[in-house]
């Protein structure tokens, strides 16, 4: 077998280990970026329900010291 052949057989080997490495890994990236995608969508709808169930509160609150305030003038 010739160098070149031998040059070209093993540049071929290394190009298509390198290939398939960094699909692998690109592989194992995208997962982990959808997973985080996927705990921001709920940690995102969490805090959106807490802060619903604070703007409640805070109605509520207002609807009893306005009531007070109406008390008091009265």
């Amino acid at each position: 077998m010739s160098t070149t052949a031998k040059v070209t057989i093993g540049l071929s080997v290394i190009f298509t280990a390198s290939i398939v490495t960094y699909v692998h890994l690109s592989q194992i990236l995208d997962r982990k970026k959808m997973k985080a995608g996927i705990l921001n969508d709920v940690n995102k709808e969490q805090k959106k329900i807490q802060n619903l169930k604070m703007l409640q509160t805070q109605a509520e609150l207002k609807r009893a010291y306005e009531r007070e305030a109406r008390n008091a003038e009265s």
